[in-house]
């Protein structure tokens, strides 16, 4: 099963990112040292979920609010 990675939200870099199956679920990890663990049911898509969530990008001057 291919599922599509956004690149690592901390080097940026797509290529070193991998999904690896491990014995209770799904690893994504990147060369960098940054990870994401998933377990089962769904473990590869809520893994690839977790992974490519990102916090919304504010311009400057823009405040948090909530």
């Amino acid at each position: 099963m291919s599922i599509d990675l956004e690149p690592c939200p901390f080097c940026g870099d797509r290529d070193s990112v991998t999904d690896i199956f491990t014995r209770d679920g799904r690893k994504i990890v990147c060369r960098c040292g940054a990870s994401m663990i998933r377990f089962q049911p769904n473990a590869s898509e809520k893994a690839a979920a977790a992974w490519n969530r990102r916090a919304p990008i504010r311009t400057v001057g823009e405040r948090h609010v909530g």
